[in-house]
């Protein structure tokens, strides 16, 4: 066989005589890439958008964990003295830890409710228990089962409560 005789590789592209004329890509006008330009650099912007975000939640998540662990230590040193057997230091201390922990709530924009003597409404109490009692006013809060909890404002959890009644015979129906 004579080299001009031989097939051409299979890889090879197919020998043309004449030149090869320029692709769609290579005849498209500036015009119709503009566009794709434009859309480029939108979606850039977007994505550099949601890095800052991230960024932002990344360090929001760090000062609470911080926050958390601080709470933490403060749990860990009433423990202490709950031990060491002062009624009155380690009642503060309850106190604090309590308060802490209420503060890190609201600076995550949630609430913490339901406390003796507050007026139980429909929409953020569940009552599960009624008690007779004379000198509070109607549907007064004695004692809180669990605290309800809202988050910005909408409630999450009612507060599971007792309240009081004036009137015996709410009793006789609860029955």
């Amino acid at each position: 066989m004579t080299p001009e005789s031989q097939p051409p590789e299979p890889d090879a592209p197919p020998q043309s005589a004449e030149p090869s004329a320029p692709g769609p890509r290579a005849q498209a006008p500036v015009e119709a890439v503009s566009p794709l330009f434009d859309a480029l650099a939108t979606h850039r912007a977007g994505v550099v958008e949601l890095v800052y975000q991230l960024t932002r939640v990344e360090e929001a998540h760090r000062r609470l964990t911080r926050d958390i662990v601080d709470v933490f230590d403060h749990f860990v040193e009433v423990e202490r003295l709950a031990r060491e057997g002062d009624p009155l230091v380690y009642h503060a201390s309850i106190r604090t830890s309590i308060n802490k922990l209420n503060g890190l709530l609201s600076a995550q924009r949630i609430s913490v409710y339901g406390e003796r003597g507050e007026i139980a409404r429909p929409t953020t109490h569940e009552v599960i228990g009624v008690q007779y009692h004379p000198d509070a006013p109607e549907n007064t809060v004695l004692q809180v089962h669990h605290h309800g909890i809202s988050f910005e404002g909408r409630v999450e959890r009612p507060a599971s409560v007792t309240v009081s009644t004036r009137k015996t015979s709410d009793l006789q129906e609860e029955s």
